[in-house]
């Protein structure tokens, strides 16, 4: 799967009032959402898939409205934390076990994840 970011606004064409969860939910899909997915295409055994896209805020939907969003997308990276660990379906931050590993590693010092967490504690 590809990550990308939505570009405008757009309508959801099936906007529906009365659902409270899901992509039906939203009528409009907000311009810079990030999100995972793939367009239209044959997989190696020339099957068709159609067009994919999932999130945290919309969940997942395919077909149509998954073409209109991705061709109204471009690709991107992950640019914050929230970002990376919501790809691949994830939607918790393990950031205990990120940092354990970082440091286990040698990766960052304890000095630098105690200065990181007092400016953000600070801001």
């Amino acid at each position: 799967m590809k990550t990308y970011r939505l570009l405008k606004d757009i309508d959801n064409p099936e906007h529906d009032k009365r659902c409270a969860y899901g992509y039906r939910q939203y009528d409009v899909f907000k311009a810079g959402t990030f999100f995972e997915g793939y367009p239209a295409h044959l997989d190696v055994n020339q099957r068709f898939n159609s067009a994919y896209v999932r999130s945290k805020e919309w969940s997942h939907l395919g077909g149509d409205v998954a073409a209109l969003i991705i061709g109204n997308s471009q690709e991107t990276e992950p640019t914050t934390w929230h970002e990376i660990a919501t790809l691949d379906g994830g939607y918790h931050h393990f950031s205990d076990e990120v940092i354990e590993q970082l440091l286990k590693h040698g990766d960052v010092t304890l000095d630098q994840v105690k200065i990181a967490l007092a400016k953000c504690l600070s801001e």
